[in-house]
């Protein structure tokens, strides 16, 4: 995650550096890219921090066993625990 959010942020200022160094200009607006900056990290923190509860929550689901032994929680069971991260990371995205 930390990768993909680099190479995002990265990315973005070496547009924003480098375009109006090649036409000479000056950037259109320094708000809209620091909007732009601060948008993009708090997607990323959120995809994240998401995708990181809903692994752990997913696989804690997946081990849990009853105790006779058999799994306490349907594979379907554990999808829909997850819904409220997905909707959290769609939003984030």
């Amino acid at each position: 995650m930390g990768t993909m959010g680099w190479v995002t942020l990265t990315a973005a200022a070496s547009i924003y550096y480098i375009i109006p160094k090649i036409y000479n200009t000056e950037i259109y607006s320094v708000k809209i890219a620091n909007t732009h900056f601060w948008l993009v990290l708090i997607g990323q923190l959120m995809f994240s921090i998401t995708m990181w509860i809903t692994g752990i929550q997913q696989g804690a689901l997946w081990k849990a066993v009853t105790p006779e032994g058999s799994l306490k929680y349907t594979f379907m069971e554990t999808l829909a625990k997850n819904y409220p991260f997905w909707q959290l990371r769609t939003v984030a995205g």
